[in-house]
């Protein structure tokens, strides 16, 4: 879609332009759009690239085709675009693609025949400000960073936070992990501005911050090395590594992919979930 938008957004208006795909997606998602946009755009994928893209075709004058192709007279060009593509994958840096769309050509909100319940309640709420929590922030991007790390994939925040409301997490973990996420325990620094409570800021064992690093793998007092001894016995049974138990990865293992004969076992990945959430929340 972006190789598209970019496309008639050099050529004149006035000039008759064919796009040729090797897959059907643009087809597929301009023919979704109308209903998408009738609807305020709510939860579209991609929607700023689909929304500039229809408003630089309805801009223009002349005809623009959209067709898909896997071979024939096409051959050529779609392979060289696809060696493009493949070259452009490979580099550090993205290229900066102006998606902003003609303000003349592009109708906003919703209409009121398609607007639902629900519809309306989910823009209301996407026009309200995000508020940037920096806690919250650093530990999403630790749970990133971890499971790229680990897994060799990056997550998106979405990915992280749907991660701790998994079903085969219990209902009081997932309240524990959500409080882990945004930083929200009374622990450590929670403290430090409590006169009558500073001294609860240290680990009375080890003598320095009681922060939730500290706590899961850090800390000498008897309990934590002991469950997580006691897990990884039980997860070397299943032939696979154990990874070293963090905050990130404790946090991000509903994330962790494991591979069977060179599959995916959702057991055994299932199985890693309930040992990490489950002695984590022992541990606290």
């Amino acid at each position: 879609m972006l190789a598209a938008l970019v496309a008639v957004r050099l050529l004149p208006r006035n000039t008759p332009v064919l796009v040729v795909s090797g897959r059907d997606l643009i087809i597929k998602n301009l023919k979704s759009a109308p209903t998408w946009e009738d609807r305020g755009w709510v939860e579209t994928r991609n929607k700023d690239v689909l929304i500039a893209l229809m408003s630089e075709l309805r801009a223009r004058t002349a005809k623009t085709s959209f067709c898909e192709s896997k071979g024939g007279q096409y051959a050529l060009g779609c392979a060289q675009a696809q060696a493009l593509a493949s070259e452009a994958a490979q580099r550090n840096n993205a290229d900066a693609i102006n998606v902003t769309a003609r303000p003349e050509t592009v109708l906003r909100g919703a209409k009121l025949s398609k607007l639902t319940q629900s519809t309306a309640y989910k823009l209301i709420k996407s026009l309200r400000e995000k508020v940037s929590r920096k806690a919250t922030d650093e530990v999403v991007k630790l749970v990133q960073s971890t499971v790229k790390q680990l897994y060799l994939y990056m997550p998106t925040t979405t990915m992280v936070w749907k991660s701790t409301r998994h079903k085969d997490i219990t209902r009081q973990i997932r309240s524990f992990l959500w409080r882990c996420l945004h930083s929200s325990l009374r622990i450590g620094k929670y403290w430090k501005h409590i006169p009558e409570c500073k001294d609860r800021e240290l680990c009375p064992t080890c003598g320095v911050t009681e922060d939730l690093d500290h706590i899961m793998v850090q800390c000498n007092r008897p309990g934590q090395a002991e469950v997580w001894k006691l897990a990884e016995k039980l997860w070397l049974k299943k032939g696979h590594t154990w990874p070293a138990p963090t905050v990130g990865a404790t946090l991000g293992c509903r994330l962790a992919t494991f591979k069977v004969d060179g599959r995916k076992s959702q057991a055994d990945a299932r199985l890693y979930t309930i040992l990490m959430t489950e002695s984590a929340h022992l541990i606290w």
